[in-house]
C-alpha cells in the first residue's frame, strides 16, 4: 500500500475552520472512496477535528502536532516524515511547515530519498496580513515576518508549487518568483443539490415567513478584514436605497481579531452600519451544518466580497447547493463565472461596482437568475471533476 502524506496547519470542519481544513478533508475523502486500499493516508497537523469520522477508516492515520513554534512543529514533522517515508507529501503554504524535511531530504536524508513535496498555495501570512490590513508586510511584526522567509523558502526548494487558481498563480509568480507551478483545482465531491428543494425542507420544520419574497444576500466564511464584509454591507445599503426589492443581508461565521488594531471585526462592522439600516442585516456566529442549510436554502446570490481570493471552498459550497456566486475579478471564483462576468465579477477598486452589479442581477428573472446558477456548477464541476 503507498503511503501518501498531507502536512497543513488544521484539518476537518470543525468550528471556525478554514478553508485548507475543508480542502484536505475533502480530499482525503476522496482518495479513500476512488481507492479503495490502494493509499495508506497520513494528516500530519496541529488543529483538527476530534469527531471526523475519517479517523475511523482502517487506511487514515492523524497526526498532531504540539510544538507551538514553527521550527519546533517543523522539526517534530521531519521526524515524523522520516517515520513514515510516505511516496509524496502535500503541505500548505503556510508557515512552511515541511521546510526542514525538504532541506533533510535536499541534504540526501536516506528515509526521504523517494518522498516528493508538493506545496498547496492555499493563503500564506503575506498575504492574509496585506490583504487583511492594505499595509506593507514591513509593518508586521517580527515572527510573521519570519514564518514568510520559511513559505518563501519553501516554495523554492520543494518539487512543485499547486495553485487551485489563475490569480493566485498569476500573483505569486509576479510577487515572489516562484517557479515549478502547475495550475491544480481542489477536489470537491458533494453532490449538487437543488435550492428550491432545500427551501421546501427547511420549511417543514421553520417558519421562513420572514424570508418570503425577500431578494436575500448571504456570506458564510470567517469575518476579518480581507474578507473585506465592510465593502459588502456599504455596497448593500446602496442596493436596498436604489431597488425596490424587499432584502436582507445575512453574514455568518467565525470573527477574528484584528492583529494590528486590536478590534473585533464583527463588532467593527455591525457598529459602522447607520442604525436605521440594522434591522435588515443579520449576522451569525459560525454556524453548523443544520443552520448552513437553512441559510443556503432562503439565499437568492451568495457574495464574496473580497478584494482578493484565491479558490474559497466557501463559494464552492454555495454553487454546489445551486446558489449563483458573485465574486471580485481578482478571485479564483472568476475561473467558472465563464459567460456571466458581466453579472458576477466586480471590480473591488470601484466603489460602486458591486452594488451595480447587484442591482442588475436582481432584475433578472427567476429564470435567469437559475441559469446563471447552473452554468457556474457545470463550469465548476468540469474544471474540478477527475478528468481534468
Amino acid at each position: 500500500m503507498k503511503k501518501i502524506c498531507f502536512v497543513v496547519h488544521e484539518f476537518g470542519m470543525f468550528k471556525g475552520h478554514g478553508g485548507i481544513a475543508s480542502y484536505i478533508y475533502y480530499l482525503c475523502q476522496a482518495i479513500l472512496k476512488r481507492y479503495d486500499n490502494e493509499f495508506e493516508i497520513h494528516v500530519i497537523t496541529c488543529m483538527y477535528d476530534e469527531k471526523n469520522e475519517l479517523i475511523k477508516n482502517a487506511n487514515f492515520v492523524l497526526h498532531a502536532i504540539e510544538a507551538r513554534s514553527v521550527e519546533w512543529k517543523g522539526a517534530e514533522i521531519c521526524k515524523l516524515l522520516k517515520k513514515i517515508k510516505p511516496l509524496w507529501v502535500e503541505t500548505s503554504d503556510y508557515e512552511g511547515l515541511c521546510l526542514e524535511a525538504i532541506i533533510d531530504r535536499n541534504k540526501g536524508a536516506e528515509e526521504l530519498r523517494n518522498t516528493a513535496f508538493m506545496v498547496i498555495h492555499h493563503t500564506a501570512s503575506k498575504e492574509c496580513f496585506e490583504w487583511s490590513y492594505s499595509i506593507h508586510f514591513h509593518n508586521a511584526n517580527i515572527c510573521m515576518q519570519n514564518i514568510h522567509v520559511r513559505e518563501k523558502a519553501q516554495y523554492f526548494l520543494c518539487d512543485k508549487n499547486i495553485f487551485p487558481s489563475n490569480f493566485l498563480l498569476k500573483y505569486i509568480q509576479k510577487n515572489d518568483g516562484v517557479r515549478n507551478s502547475i495550475l491544480l483545482r481542489y477536489t470537491y465531491e458533494n453532490i449538487y443539490t437543488n435550492r428550491k428543494e432545500m427551501y421546501q425542507k427547511a420549511e417543514k420544520k421553520f417558519d421562513l415567513s420572514f424570508f418570503k419574497d425577500k431578494f436575500v444576500i448571504s456570506y458564510i466564511s470567517r469575518i476579518e478584514g480581507r474578507k473585506n464584509q465592510k465593502f459588502l454591507i456599504d455596497a448593500y445599503i446602496k442596493f436596498k436605497q436604489e431597488s425596490d426589492c424587499d432584502t436582507i443581508l445575512i453574514i455568518a461565521g467565525n470573527s477574528l481579531r484584528n492583529e494590528v488594531y486590536g478590534y473585533d471585526e464583527r463588532e467593527r462592522l455591525y457598529l459602522s452600519i447607520p442604525k436605521e439600516e440594522r434591522d435588515s442585516i443579520l449576522f451569525y456566529d459560525f454556524v453548523d451544518k443544520e443552520m448552513y442549510k437553512l441559510i443556503c436554502s432562503v439565499t437568492t446570490v451568495a457574495i464574496m466580497a473580497s478584494v482578493f481570493e484565491n479558490f474559497p471552498i466557501a463559494m464552492m459550497e454555495y454553487v454546489y447547493m445551486g446558489i449563483p456566486v458573485m465574486a471580485s475579478i481578482y478571485s479564483g471564483c472568476k475561473d467558472y463565472m465563464l459567460g456571466h462576468e458581466k453579472y458576477m465579477a466586480f471590480n473591488p477598486f470601484n466603489v460602486y461596482d458591486l452594488k451595480e452589479k447587484i442591482l442588475n442581477f436582481s432584475r433578472l428573472s427567476g429564470n435567469q437568475q437559475h441559469e446563471i446558477a447552473k452554468k457556474q456548477y457545470e463550469n465548476l464541476f468540469n474544471v474540478c471533476c477527475e478528468k481534468n
